[in-house]
C-alpha cells in the first residue's frame, strides 16, 4: 500500500515514473494477452522503442483510450486493462526483437 502512495506522490510532484507492464502481476487482474488469460497491472500505455543501432530511442504516449463506461468500476478496469495488453500485443507484433522475456507470463501454461 505504500508504494501507491509513492506513486501518487510522485505524480503529484510532477515526477517521472516507469513501469514494467508485460510482468505477470501477482496482485493484477486477469486478461487475455496474445489470446491467454494474464494477470496484468492496471496502468496508462506508452513504450520507448530503438530508432537505430547507435542506441537512439523514442518514447512515445498513447492518446486517450476510448472505451465503453460502465456502472460497474471492476468490469471498467478490467475492459480498459484489455485494451492496453491488445495496444501491447500490437507494439510486439510491430517489433519482436525489441521483446524478451525471461518468466511465465500467462496463466496455466
Amino acid at each position: 500500500m505504500n508504494s501507491i502512495k509513492n506513486i501518487i506522490n510522485l505524480i503529484k510532484q510532477k515526477g517521472y515514473l516507469g513501469m514494467i507492464i508485460d510482468q505477470k502481476v501477482i496482485g493484477g487482474i486477469t486478461v487475455p494477452f496474445f489470446g491467454l488469460e494474464s494477470k496484468t497491472c492496471v496502468i496508462v500505455p506508452a513504450r520507448i522503442y530503438r530508432l537505430n543501432p547507435r542506441h537512439t530511442f523514442k518514447l512515445e504516449f498513447l492518446p486517450k483510450l476510448n472505451y465503453q463506461k460502465t456502472d460497474n468500476d471492476k468490469e471498467d478496469v478490467k475492459n480498459i486493462t484489455t485494451l492496453i495488453n491488445k495496444e501491447f500485443e500490437k507494439w510486439i507484433r510491430e517489433k519482436p526483437e525489441e521483446w524478451l522475456l525471461f518468466h511465465r507470463r500467462w496463466l496455466n501454461v
